[in-house]
Formats: C-alpha cells, structure tokens, sequence
C-alpha cells in the first residue's frame, strides 16, 4: 500500500510538471549562441491559440522558427519586456506543440527565467512564472560560464548590426 501511494504522489507530480509551458535547455553557456525550445501542451479543455514569453534581460534573439499555420513575432523592446510568440495555429486539448528559437546568450553566467502565458480558444489563458500562481512555475536556463579560449561576443544588437 504504502508503495502504491508512493508512486501515486510521483506520477502526480510528474504530471503537473510536465504540463506546464517548458523553454530547454535547463542548461547553456554565457556568451552562447543557443538553440531553445518552447514546449507548449495543452492541459484543459479549449485549444491553445496564442503563445508569448518574454525574454529575459539579455537574450537577444536571433530567429524564431516558422510552423505552418503560426505566425511567429518577435517583439525586442521595450527592454526588459521584450517577447516573443506564435499566434494563428491551434493545439488541442491533451496535445502539444514545439517552437524554437535562436538566441544570444547574456556574456555573464546567471540564471535566465522563461515567465510565458499561454492564451486558449475560450478566451482563458494561463501564466507561467511572474505573476502566477505557485504551481505555474517559470522554467530557467543556467548560464555556465564560457569556456576558455571560446569567442565572447561583444557589442551586438538584436538585428545583428555591432555597436561600439
């Protein structure tokens, strides 16, 4: 009995962690360039329509992926509310979606926090880290730092163009 509890309480909480809106890798490099993937399923009974994180202090994003029926923006300013997200598409109830995104790394090492919402076809929407609730928690990356002798980039803009 007390195993069959046991194991009742991890798959449950298995369960709600792996239905909240997930950005990985856990884990990245400062001063990287870093593929990340936004996982998006649907919990509840209304499909998912909208999706937007906001980048934290640093991220420059480089590119956003194209799925069809999607249309995906990226918003850089205002600083420290710069975003980005997919609107135009549907994921139903107990499915899930992917996005990734191309992105600059902060130089320094940190923890970077994923605060997401994610809006449904009812008109309802959930937030995922600031302002949500406990169990909505935000996902993090951990910037470890460069590896030495690895190029440090320095000096760019979200468009790509240098600045002194």
């Amino acid at each position: 009995m007390r195993l069959a509890v046991t194991l009742l309480l991890v798959l449950g909480s298995v369960a709600s962690v792996s239905a909240h809106v997930m950005v990985l890798p856990t884990a990245s490099r400062a001063g990287g360039v870093e593929r990340y993937t936004v996982i998006v399923p649907t919990e509840g009974k209304s499909a998912t329509v909208r999706l937007e994180v906001r980048l934290p202090m640093g991220v420059e994003v480089v590119a956003i992926e194209s799925k069809p029926g999607w249309q995906g923006a990226n918003r850089p300013f205002p600083v420290g509310a710069a975003t980005i997200g997919w609107t135009g598409g549907r994921i139903p109830p107990g499915e899930m979606m992917s996005f990734d995104f191309l992105a600059l790394n902060p130089t320094a090492p940190r923890a970077l926090t994923w605060n997401a919402t994610q809006w449904y076809e009812d008109g309802t929407s959930d937030r995922w880290g600031e302002g949500a609730p406990a169990d909505h928690h935000a996902s993090t990356t951990s910037l470890a730092p460069a590896q030495p002798g690895a190029p440090v980039r320095e000096g760019h803009t979200p468009g790509g163009a240098r600045h002194p």
